[in-house]
């Protein structure tokens, strides 16, 4: 695999992307990608926000296959939307805007929720900047330019990118800080 990812670092053709679920052809490709990348010891810091996905991911890609396909299943334009992130053709990371049963304390139901990932060793490449991007896109054009998300205090990483990308925080509870998106016609 790691061959296969410096080739396709320096290729000239090499396209970042992020696609919905229902826009995938391969999700067996997918599935082999996210088995090998999600097992790897420098990402068990997933599973501290999303052990869910970590445990429907990693492991035989035909499980993990199987769990992408009922993933897809799920997704309803304006409800539940989720993409995989790709450098080139290798899928690196995760990314959802969806509407939550209870959302945080301050936070109305009806704005989503914004949640991603990136798997090492494709993080601090953009690809996080490109699906969050992407996202609040989705946020402007369907759900009147507002999103949250939920950002450990101590991922100071990621506090960055959604600051940088105009979210501010309006909460906190024990290990996550609230941060609002509002467009910038709000």
């Amino acid at each position: 695999m790691f061959v296969r990812v410096v080739i396709r670092l320096y290729n000239s053709n090499y396209m970042n992307k992020v696609v919905a679920f229902q826009d995938i052809e391969n999700l067996r490709s997918v599935a082999e990608d996210f088995s090998v990348l999600l097992s790897r010891a420098d990402n068990t810091d997933i599973a501290i926000d999303f052990p869910g996905t970590m445990r429907r991911y990693t492991g035989d890609a035909s499980n993990v296959h199987n769990e992408l396909l009922k993933t897809k299943e799920q997704c309803r334009p304006g409800i539940r939307e989720q993409f995989i992130v790709f450098a080139g053709e290798i899928a690196v990371g995760l990314s959802a805007i969806q509407l939550v049963d209870e959302p945080p304390e301050g936070i109305n139901a009806e704005i989503p929720n914004l949640s991603g990932l990136i798997a090492n060793p494709w993080r601090s490449l953009g690809l996080g900047k490109l699906s969050l991007r992407h996202r609040l896109d989705i946020a402007d054009d369907r759900f009147d330019s507002q999103a949250y998300s939920l950002v450990r205090k101590n991922n100071t990483i990621s506090q960055k990118l959604v600051e940088s990308n105009g979210l501010k925080i309006v909460g906190e509870d024990e290990s996550h800080f609230v941060y609002l998106y509002r467009g910038a016609d709000q």
